[in-house]
């Protein structure tokens, strides 16, 4: 991105009237932007521990044509578990009934039209031995068939906390 091309043409024409001519253009290159949005989002947070951390993963097509075959997929930190149909819009593939610390929850949203965007909610548990002060770190990635080199790698942290109790 940032670098410019420089385009020449020429007309010549080997009849003998002067209609020689040339034109020049600059072009600049830029870098190549996703076809997808993606907005994640966590709440409450902090979370207190064996609390319920939900998780919101919004993603939209900004592209110009349809993007096909997108799929989301998490892993799920060591701090959280969830039932993969129960607590989560659309159902989580690619783990047991529940999902796991270490496992690899995966949502596919097919094809998005032009404009068209999807929500994937999960709703997670936290441990309830999870110290306050630990970092929970959610990976995610998304990734389609378009063949647009469009995988993306996002990351969200959400820091525990423990509940005070009024006295």
């Amino acid at each position: 991105g940032g670098q410019l091309l420089r385009a020449t043409a020429q007309l010549t024409y080997d009849g003998g009237l002067a209609v020689d001519n040339s034109a020049e253009f600059a072009l600049t290159v830029v870098a190549s932007s996703s076809p997808l949005s993606i907005v994640l989002a966590a709440s409450p947070d902090p979370v207190a521990a064996g609390g319920v951390l939900s998780y919101t993963i919004t993603v939209a097509n900004v592209y110009t044509l349809p993007v096909d075959g997108v799929d989301v997929m998490i892993r799920v930190p060591a701090e959280l578990s969830f039932n993969s149909s129960v607590d989560a819009d659309p159902n989580a593939t690619g783990c047991g009934v529940t999902c796991l610390p270490g496992e690899e929850a995966s949502f596919s949203l097919g094809t998005l039209a032009v404009g068209e965007s999807r929500t994937i909610t999960v709703n997670a548990t936290v441990d309830n031995t999870v110290v306050s002060g630990t970092l929970i770190t959610l990976p995610v990635r998304v990734n389609t068939t378009t063949g647009l080199q469009d995988t993306m790698f996002l990351l969200h942290t959400t820091a525990v906390q423990s509940v005070e109790v009024g006295g």
